[in-house]
């Protein structure tokens, strides 16, 4: 009796039945142990890694968010009863839907690519589980998705009941899912939110007395504790720190999150004029309206009355993070903006905007009036000014530079952005290219290294180490700002903030597939230095061979004139540092107030 091919969209149904042919959706099927090694399954490509069709995939979700920006504007207008522009709901859903759209057209592709088999395939149709996701706002599902199986599999199952309409290839088999319970999104308690609602609008009155003569609003996590404080005072301003009201990068949650969702009232308005299609598109109208957070639709109204009791009123906004995840933020900028009494700025928070499509969908573009980015840029709303994270740098000297770290990029067990994690939820596949590359280093050189991970959610990255390493050689997770100061080299696998603040402390090398990371055009002279000067590595046999060469004398070959040069022409467009970046930055910030004044 033939095998029948099941397709397996989570872990849930992994061990269901092993005896049958299983096609995985990806590495996240297999929890982290080694005897289900990934190269004994059929598991789908990754397909942020294809690069003969990456560009295509971004252009194209990037066009998706602009259509989906105007759509849910109509319909968000519609159900609110109000008329507010476009560019005041891009400010609001933009920072979801570049999560959005790529997180359901992965598996849009995951569920066509086995549907292109001529095979029958059969899925498993967990009956108990519960099949709608809710999601209380960005933030939320941009965790859920990245890490949760439960929603996971109802992504995946939404996905195969809407091409099983059409294709009787697609056989479901129902399965009670054991050991779930239903219960696992404990209800908080309701009272505290309550009296913390109190306590923030008392706090927002004494507050906006120091904060209401502040022409320009600093978000507390643009820059260091220190700096944010000498900004203001530069600027003649009340520091914003340690309160600026919005209560850090996630903001006051309570405002919606218990809200009931009204499924019916939600499908009972239409998503306005109609576009090109393709089937995808369809898919995502067919869905879109129950997904969209509570705080756009049911809990949209305690955040606007909530806004309306932040009096200030600056003529600059300047964020880093909040306009990300913080909704109570967004709510009140795209308001003030939406008046035109307001200017936003958006500050890059870390050090990959300098690579090809950065994985926002370059979303903040689109959004503020301002971009002040690290890298230089010609791009005519866009400024260079030295990087805010980095105002404090200064070049330790240790006595004590007797470590060699390896320091891995962040690791997701599921695919959310497009493009900006390692996806794998601890499989043996995720440490070969250091595996390939430790294993080709001398000897007594190994004792010197430690390995620093970088899990998200959970994941461990390390299980399948510690028959090469000892468990003293692996760190905590997140540590390396712990070890940077006594490591003599430093060995990343992406291109990131970290990578940045290595090149300015110590020897640094780096080590990645191939494409998988991308410089951006008016940077590929850069990276063509990094290879032949063997800064960048796309071959671990390769940078190992060069790590023991230069290993009894690293900082000869790392302060050599020419390494130096292109280290520090790099910087000077990717990563300016200085040590009057506090009076650059205030002078610029004056400047642009004078203009937006006039």
């Amino acid at each position: 009796m033939s095998k029948k091919n099941y397709f397996i969209s989570t872990n849930l149904e992994f061990n269901i039945d092993k005896k049958n042919k299983q096609i995985l959706a990806g590495g996240w099927c297999i929890n982290n142990h080694k005897k289900d090694n990934l190269q004994k399954h059929d598991v789908l490509e990754n397909f942020w890694r294809n690069k003969k069709k990456y560009n295509s995939y971004y252009k194209y979700l990037q066009k998706l968010s602009l259509i989906y920006s105007k759509r849910l504007s109509f319909y968000l207008n519609s159900f609110h009863k109000k008329k507010l522009s476009v560019n005041f709901w891009k400010i609001i859903l933009m920072p979801w839907l570049t999560i959005y759209l790529p997180v359901y057209y992965y598996r849009w592709l995951a569920v066509k690519k086995i549907l292109k088999r001529k095979d029958t395939i059969n899925f498993y149709d967990l009956y108990n589980l519960k099949k709608n996701n809710i999601y209380a706002d960005t933030f939320d599902f941009h965790t859920k998705t990245a890490s949760n199986k439960y929603i996971n599999y109802n992504i995946f199952y939404s996905l195969m009941k809407h091409h099983q309409v059409k294709n009787n290839r697609i056989i479901f088999h129902k399965k009670k899912l054991l050991n779930y319970d239903k219960k696992i999104n404990l209800k908080e308690n309701k009272l505290f939110y309550y009296l913390f609602s109190f306590y923030n609008k008392i706090l927002n009155r004494i507050l906006y007395f120091f904060y209401h003569r502040n022409k320009i609003f600093i978000e507390k996590a643009v820059f260091p504790i220190r700096n944010n404080i000498e900004m203001n005072l530069k600027l003649n301003q009340i520091p914003t720190y340690p309160n600026d009201t919005f209560n850090n990068s996630f903001g006051y949650t309570g405002l919606y999150k218990y809200n009931k969702i009204n499924l019916v009232k939600r499908r009972s308005f239409n998503l306005g004029k109609k576009v090109k299609t393709d089937t995808f598109i369809k898919y995502i109208d067919s869905v879109i309206r129950d997904d969209i957070p509570k705080c756009f639709v049911e809990g949209f109204d305690n955040l606007c009355n909530f806004s309306e009791k932040i009096k200030f009123k600056p003529k600059i906004i300047l964020s880093s993070y909040y306009h990300y995840f913080n909704e109570l933020f967004k709510v009140w900028t795209a308001h003030l903006v939406e008046r035109k009494k307001t200017k936003l700025f958006i500050v890059s928070h870390g050090g990959g905007s300098y690579l090809k499509n950065p994985s926002c969908l370059n979303f903040e573009t689109e959004v503020a009036d301002i971009k002040i980015n690290w890298h230089r840029s010609k791009k005519k709303k866009e400024i260079q000014l030295p990087a805010s994270k980095f105002f404090n740098f200064r070049k330790t000297k240790s006595l004590k530079k007797n470590s060699i770290c390896y320091v891995e990029g962040p690791v997701s067990p599921y695919p959310s952005r497009i493009g900006d994690q390692i996806i794998d939820n601890g499989s043996p596949m995720l440490n070969s290219e250091f595996l390939k590359f430790f294993k080709k280093i001398y000897k007594p050189l190994k004792k010197q290294f430690i390995f620093i991970p970088s899990s998200n959610y959970g994941v461990d990255t390390t299980i399948n180490l510690k028959n090469d390493l000892k468990l003293r050689q692996i760190k905590e997770n997140k540590s390396f700002k712990k070890y940077k100061h006594t490591s003599r080299l430093n060995i990343l696998n992406y291109p990131q903030t970290a990578f940045f603040e290595s090149l300015m402390i110590a020897p640094t090398i780096l080590l990645y597939k191939k494409n998988d990371w991308v410089f951006d055009k008016e940077f590929l002279n850069f990276y063509k230095k990094f290879v032949k000067h063997k800064i960048i590595f796309h071959d671990p046999i390769k940078a190992a061979k060069h790590v023991n060469f230069i290993s009894n004398d690293i900082n000869g070959w790392w302060n050599s004139k020419v390494i130096q040069s292109i280290i520090k022409d790099f910087l000077d467009h990717t990563c300016v540092v200085s040590n009057f970046s506090l009076e650059i930055w205030s002078n610029s910030l004056k400047t642009q107030f004078s203009k937006v004044n006039d």
